[in-house]
């Protein structure tokens, strides 16, 4: 059921964005296989998409998802 409702919110993102959530996205001038400076993924892309709108604002966008300031939203459990 878990598997099903990520999927299904997925679509959702894909539908209201017209292409899929990234596996992982970078700054322009961060070559990828030399980076830690993940911004965005899919996971944190769909929250809004499976009723977690709260923790999507709580992510500061402005740094990676490794940063401090994203450490309380990235740590957190969801069911």
């Amino acid at each position: 059921n878990n598997l099903k409702n990520l999927s299904l919110a997925c679509l959702n993102y894909e539908a209201q964005i017209k292409f899929l959530p990234p596996a992982a996205q970078f700054d322009n001038n961060e070559a990828p296989e030399n980076s830690d400076n993940f911004r965005a993924n899919w996971v944190i892309s769909i929250l809004p998409f499976i009723e977690q709108q709260p923790l999507a604002n709580a992510i500061n966008p402005a740094n990676p998802i490794s940063h401090a300031n994203n450490r309380t939203a990235r740590g957190t459990m969801l069911n």
